[in-house]
């Protein structure tokens, strides 16, 4: 008898072919290539509570040197999409979920993007759609390609019903360089160089809000839940950790210029606040501007990116990371103020 796991391992054989079959199709013009996947998980938080996520799974992917398995596990956020430099991107994208879903890159013009439409004529996806998979049938994966990413810092999410898809966990990073690190720095932007790069992303959870939308009995779009005109989060986090964080983001040597590049994909403004020393801020979404800006805190509207360099010169010494509007994970027995920090070390001599 053919089981779930045997449907989902034969849909990944015949996508990885069909990716194949594209990419000698182009001459390999594609660049970097990810397979990933649309499921509904669960995910802990500190107070024991599981809230009903839905996310994005990495299946494989190729960025120049081969074919590489990913780990197929759903999180949220989703992969880091790592472009190297001077290539564009393909997203294969297969659905498991009950809903039509899709991914774009806000900012940056996909070049099959069409705005699907209700039946009503009201907007439902601002790009083509990975439609419902039927029961028994196998997931066929749905291109999207951006030929001309631009180097920067960006948010990839669902691009139909955002107000909802996103919250629920279709989100991730996309990063790309101008010039990648190979003997030397690498550049974030045309001369702009840095040795370490370090992602902080931001999200939120309002538990509400998954239950009528994924729970056993779903009351999204009705009287009981009719929008998230009343969204309200009770736990927020930094790179999916909804508590202080127990280890650093990144521990680097001192003398390191580390790039830090922030996204916001929630629905409210976070301040990401650094204590003992002061930020470069030298891009705005994926834009550089023509002087580094020096903060102590950044503003981060929704859905926004921000690049900053970092200094690491003090050796043995912590460097916090915090949001300084002072969110705080709704629970009494953990900690939660998007705390999290870096961590610089003596360099060895």
């Amino acid at each position: 008898m053919i089981n779930r796991q045997m449907i989902r391992k034969f849909s990944e054989v015949i996508m990885v072919a069909l990716i194949v079959l594209l990419a000698g199709a182009s001459g390999h013009a594609l660049g970097a290539t990810y397979n990933l996947r649309a499921a509904q998980t669960t995910i802990p938080m500190p107070d024991g509570t599981s809230i009903i996520m839905w996310g994005y799974a990495l299946v494989s992917y190729d960025i120049g040197s081969g074919p590489v398995d990913g780990d197929n596990v759903i999180t949220v956020p989703g992969p880091r999409l790592m472009v190297p430099a001077g290539q564009g991107l393909t997203v294969n994208l297969t659905n498991e979920l009950p809903e039509a879903v899709s991914i774009i890159i806000p900012g940056q013009a996909s070049n099959s993007a069409q705005i699907t439409r209700n039946p009503d004529g009201r907007i439902r996806s601002f790009t083509h759609e990975t439609p419902i998979t039927p029961p028994g049938e196998i997931p066929v994966p749905v291109p999207y390609t951006w030929s001309n990413l631009k180097p920067g810092t960006y948010l990839y999410h669902s691009g139909t019903h955002p107000a909802v898809q996103v919250q629920m966990g279709l989100y991730g990073g996309v990063t790309k360089n101008a010039v990648d690190a190979n003997g030397g720095a690498a550049q974030a932007y045309p001369g702009m160089t840095y040795d370490e790069g370090v992602v902080i992303l931001y999200s939120e959870i309002d538990p509400a809000l998954h239950e009528a939308v994924a729970g056993p009995t779903p009351i999204y779009g009705t009287a009981g839940y009719p929008s998230t005109i009343d969204y309200n989060p009770k736990y927020f986090l930094v790179n999916g950790v909804a508590a202080d964080a127990a280890e650093p983001v990144a521990v680097v040597d001192a003398g390191t210029t580390v790039l830090l590049r922030f996204l916001n994909a929630g629905l409210t403004d976070h301040a990401a606040q650094i204590l003992g020393t002061h930020l470069s801020v030298v891009a705005e979404d994926g834009n550089p501007y023509p002087y580094p800006r020096q903060h102590h805190s950044l503003l981060l509207a929704a859905g926004k990116t921000l690049d900053a360099w970092f200094s690491a010169s003090d050796g043995g010494k912590d460097y916090p990371i915090f949001d300084r509007r002072a969110y705080r994970t709704n629970i009494t027995a953990v900690q939660g103020t998007m705390y999290t920090y870096i961590s610089v070390q003596q360099a060895v001599p």
